[in-house]
């Protein structure tokens, strides 16, 4: 896979989508990505989510301070994330997202990335 900051995949199959993360991300990186999702999710309904974090390097302040087009009701269609990383602070930040986002999220470790996958199909 490319050195890019996000890579984008989609399996109809399995109604799952999976993002991986390297480096530093802007908004555009973050934009980049919410057009093929909305439409994923327009196709398939609920989707499993699988973001594989190799490594992070910080975001662009605008991710977090504007409102991007996930903000139209597309993590209302998300069912699972799994959050795939060995970055030891990162995944217990993102499981502990409050529940009232009705997504059940869990954490996994680099070596785990099978296992996650199995897990965001276990409905």
């Amino acid at each position: 896979m490319p050195n890019v900051p996000m890579a984008y995949a989609e399996f109809p199959e399995r109604r799952t989508i999976e993002i991986t993360v390297r480096g530093a991300l802007c908004r555009e990186d973050y934009a980049s990505i919410m057009m093929p999702m909305a439409g994923f999710i327009e196709a398939q309904g609920s989707i499993q989510v699988i973001e594989i974090i190799d490594s992070f390097a910080g975001f662009d302040e605008q991710i977090a301070t504007e409102p991007g087009p996930a903000d139209g009701g597309l993590l209302a269609h998300i069912d699972r994330v799994a959050i795939v990383s060995d970055i030891g602070w990162y995944c217990p930040i993102i499981s502990a997202a409050p529940s009232t986002l009705g997504i059940r999220m869990k954490s996994f470790k680099r070596a785990e990335l099978e296992e996650a996958r199995r897990w965001v199909l276990d409905r």
